[in-house]
């Protein structure tokens, strides 16, 4: 730390000094008594310092710029403007030291020189000119040549790396790296032989010319440059000098995935090498060591990891965010992709807009000519083609205009030789891509076209280039129609990318495209791409951590499975298709818990089992029963599938009758249990028709969303009955007849809890749950079609039961669980390859059966059909029959017979019960509950 003089003193001295100069007559003399003012007014206030400036200008002017001792006059001019940090100061010293350059002859020997390469070194990045590159080259050679001592060579050195290396990143000019490389090498040789145990001089030249090799190695693929480098980072961490620094730079080369997939060894090495690194070092330091974790985190949720590495991701970049005195604006675009990463996992509007955010702050706050620039576009560029994509709306071209401006302007910034720019390009081929598959127009792909006229255009070239440009470069020649033998090629350059990187994303895109690529042409290559999906998915379900992180898994699939299926009935194997629909289905729901489903006791309760399966490609059917199972292609039935939480449309319900005239074309099976896949769980199929009748006249039907979830099919326990009563949980939509509906089930089943008003909350009735055998809720449902773990039962002003509460719940002593409440049996759109809905949750979580709804049912028509529903249990039949019974009951009988069973029903009635009997006892004969939107949206689990 430098020791400021007192002001008096700092005027005593320049004053004497000002006496000298005065007598002196001769230039020089004077000069160097200005030169001894400067000196002292160095170590005085800021305008002290600012007249050293002048007096620097005053000596300079009397010795001129030819003479033995103005370079070292220059040199000391220069470093004074430096420490000034002001911008037109910084402009002068470099025109000073452009001048002591320039100088013939320089007197003060090696040390000046040296300091005039530091400071040109310092102030030529700032001011963007090497102009004087050569010049200091060829100071450089001579000192070389007379052999530096250890004290002068590092210093010497790391200045002409600096500049080196500062050009090739500022200019793009290639030799300029390949020099900073060279003198790297030769500097870390020298310092062995003339200084030997310099450690943090040798420590530092080693991160230095590690960084060099790793930039390398990312431009050219050098395993022998990543190599070298890592090995000089493990060799500088031994050091204890700035160890945090080149741990935190060992860890990113470690795990950078931009030339190279880190093995699983190097990856976990970085994060031990980073916990190293946050335990030695300080709070500076430890700033960029937390985001370089965060960094580990979002790659190891890349490789497959659980989706707990986005949270911990992004908690740790908005903690730095804060930072950005000290991390620079770089951690903004760290979040953008943070946000974006998750995004793509869970399709939270909120995190693409958080992404948007931080993106464009990133962009305002950064300097338009800094050389990373390019990056930062990018990023830009993916977060808003993603939200323009699958953003709030359907497609947003506005965002979708900026992204392709984003990414041409980073094309325009890199040399036409890197690696960056191909992969720049590539990404902003891509993005044209998808756009047109969304709406074809013509203009962008004729965009894409000239895009691509930047990269190879034969899969032999784009081979070398990283997965993920070669993907989208094979994708656009085969989306704008090529010939068969081309496309031959570039299928089998995706099959290669799918093979090669099966654990990654750009394997995980691949196989998805080649599913469709295939379909219609070779269905066994259909089913070979699946397994690369599969075996990817099941290493991030096994990685994911509850179920809301393994619906996100799910999510990325998108009817993967429904496909694959396809292609098992194309190829005469139906049963693996039902193996698999079966497996698919039950990934979220069960995780690894898998049941014997194939004994003989499943056909003792059903006498078939049907698959229903909806692909863009067209509709199938299988069809499982004692004898074997058999598949249906029927291509001609199109489903148009129904709105959530709404009756069924007229098509559909035709759509499905079909289906089922084709799988059963004699009779139905009195005892069918239906495995829907997909959207198809939300046909109500037991008011299907079928031969001049439904469904529900015939047979009776269960739903399940996978064989997995049957549990048997045993009569319902009704010794411990446990009935929740959360009418009043919206205030100003009361459920009237909720309460006459649980007096009534309380009467007749008196062994219980019941819960509600005071008595009823979250915490009450998770704990009742555990420990009945039979529940009953009278309540009302909301499903979130964009996020199944929500859906729920209100309880509540403020409380409700979630899917996610009920699937962390022990249910496995409840025989029979009823909810008599609006769309518990709706299960979303977002997971094509199965649904989730609060009655299937039950049954998830243990319980033998689940009645729900499809849509909001009425609320006398739900209290109608509760009582008769359990009065039919009562007297010993199953569910799936009384069900049945039930729906047949409130659909056909007339008002009066409704009327002539209430009054046989024993507890006292209330105002609302009163009002439904006299409003039926006005129309005796009238069927006042025929229509579907009364009875069909009741369905059995289980």
């Amino acid at each position: 730390m430098m020791l400021r003089t007192q002001p008096e003193e700092v005027q005593r001295v320049a004053t004497m000094w000002r006496q000298i100069a005065d007598e002196q007559t001769d230039p020089g003399g004077r000069a160097g008594a200005i030169l001894n003012i400067a000196s002292a007014l160095d170590h005085g206030t800021t305008e002290d310092r600012a007249q050293a400036i002048a007096m620097t200008d005053r000596a300079l002017a009397l010795l001129g710029p030819k003479h033995p001792q103005a370079a070292a006059i220059y040199l000391s001019g220069a470093q004074r403007l430096i420490l000034s940090g002001d911008p037109i100061a910084m402009r002068k010293a470099l025109e000073y030291l452009h001048i002591a350059l320039a100088v013939p002859k320089t007197a003060g020997g090696r040390d000046v020189l040296i300091g005039i390469l530091q400071g040109y070194s310092t102030v030529a990045p700032i001011g963007a000119d090497f102009s004087k590159l050569p010049k200091a080259q060829r100071i450089f050679d001579r000192l070389r040549k007379s052999r530096l001592r250890g004290t002068e060579m590092w210093p010497a050195y790391v200045a002409m790396i600096r500049l080196f290396s500062d050009r090739w990143k500022m200019e793009g000019h290639r030799p300029s790296f390949g020099k900073a490389i060279q003198f790297g090498a030769e500097a870390l040789a020298q310092l062995d032989v003339i200084a030997p145990g310099r450690g943090f001089q040798r420590a530092s030249l080693q991160l230095a010319h590690a960084l060099l090799l790793l930039e390398r190695n990312e431009h050219d693929g050098s395993e022998a440059d990543f190599d070298a480098a890592v090995a000089l980072l493990r060799e500088a961490a031994t050091t204890d000098q700035k160890r945090g620094t080149v741990l935190n730079s060992l860890a990113l080369a470690l795990m950078d995935p931009t030339s190279r997939a880190p093995t699983q060894a190097e990856f976990d090495e970085a994060y031990a090498t980073l916990e190293a690194g946050l335990a030695c070092s300080d709070d500076d330091e430890k700033v960029f060591l937390k985001w370089s974790m965060a960094n580990w985190h979002l790659l190891a949720y890349q490789r497959g990891g659980a989706i707990a590495n986005l949270d911990r991701a992004i908690e740790a970049i908005e903690i730095a965010a804060e930072d950005r005195a000290n991390v620079g604006n770089k951690i903004l675009f760290a979040a953008a992709h943070a946000y974006h990463d998750r995004f793509t996992a869970t399709r939270s509007p909120d995190d693409i807009d958080r992404a948007i955010e931080f993106a464009e702050l990133g962009l305002t706050s950064s300097n338009e000519q800094q050389p990373e620039r390019w990056r930062q576009e990018v990023t830009a560029a993916n977060v808003y083609q993603e939200r323009a994509l699958h953003g709030r709306s359907a497609f947003d071209s506005e965002d979708a205009a900026r992204a392709a401006a984003l990414f041409q302007r980073a094309i325009d910034r890199l040399p036409r030789d890197s690696i960056q720019r191909e992969s720049t390009v590539g990404g902003a081929i891509g993005s044209l891509v998808e756009r047109w598959l969304i709406n074809p127009e013509p203009r962008l792909m004729d965009a894409a076209a000239g895009l691509a006229r930047m990269l190879p255009d034969n899969a032999n070239g784009v081979r070398r280039l990283i997965p993920n440009v070669a993907l989208n470069l094979a994708t656009f020649h085969i989306e704008r129609g090529i010939s068969e033998e081309a496309r031959v090629e570039w299928i089998a350059l995706i099959q290669e990318i799918a093979s090669r990187h099966s654990g990654d994303e750009a394997g995980r895109i691949a196989a998805n495209n080649l599913m469709h690529l295939h379909v219609g042409r070779d269905w066994s290559a259909v089913i070979d791409a699946f397994a690369i999906l599969t075996g990817q998915r099941s290493r991030r379900l096994a990685a994911a951590q509850g179920t809301r992180e393994r619906s996100m898994v799910l999510r990325r699939e998108q009817s993967v499975a429904a496909l694959a299926g396809l292609a098992y009935v194309h190829l005469g194997q139906a049963d693996a298709a039902v193996r698999l629909i079966d497996e698919s289905q039950a990934a979220l729901l069960l995780g690894d818990d898998r049941r014997d489903c194939e004994s003989d006791v499943l056909w003792d309760t059903f006498d078939a089992v049907l698959y229903p399966v909806h692909t863009r490609y067209g509709a199938y059917a299988l069809v499982a029963t004692p004898l074997g199972v058999s598949g249906l292609l029927l291509p001609e039935i199109d489903f148009p599938l129904p709105a959530l939480a709404t009756p069924s449309k007229t098509e559909t319900l035709e759509a499905a009758a079909a289906l089922l005239s084709s799988a059963f074309p004699v009779a139905l099976p009195k005892r069918l249990l239906v495995v829907p896949a997909g959207p198809l769980g939300q046909i109500p199929w037991a008011a299907v028709g079928y031969q001049e009748q439904r469904v529900l006249d015939q047979a009776s039907v269960v739903v399940l969303p996978t064989r997995y979830l049957w549990r048997g099919g045993q009569p319902p326990d009704l010794t411990n009955v446990l009935i929740v009563d959360a009418s009043t949980a919206v205030p100003d939509r009361p459920l009237r007849h909720a309460s006459a509906e649980a007096r009534q089930l309380r009467y007749w089943m008196p062994q219980g809890r019941d819960l509600k008003h005071e008595n009823l909350s979250l915490a009450a009735v998770v704990d009742a749950l555990s420990e009945s055998t039979t529940a009953h809720f009278a309540s009302h449902g909301i499903s979130e079609a964009d996020e199944p773990m929500a859906s729920r039962l209100l309880l509540t002003e403020d409380e409700a039961l979630k899917v996610s509460d009920i699937l962390g719940t022990d249910c496995s002593r409840l025989s029979l669980v009823t909810l008599s409440a609006c769309q518990t049996a709706v299960h979303g759109d977002d997971l094509a390859d199965e649904f989730t809905n609060v009655a299937a949750a039950f049954v998830s979580a243990g319980a033998r059966c689940a009645i729900g709804s499809l849509w909001n049912v009425n609320d006398i028509a739900a209290s109608l059909f509760s009582r008769r529903f359990y009065w039919l249990v009562k007297q010993g039949h199953e569910p799936r029959d009384a069900l049945r019974q039930a729906q047949l009951w409130l659909r056909d009988a007339r008002n009066g017979e409704l009327l002539a069973w209430l009054t046989t029903l024993e507890p006292d009635i209330d105002d609302s019960e009163q009002r439904l009997r006299d409003g039926l006892a006005r129309s005796v004969n009238q069927i006042g509950f025929a229509d579907m939107r009364y009875w069909g949206a009741f369905v059995c689990y289980g």
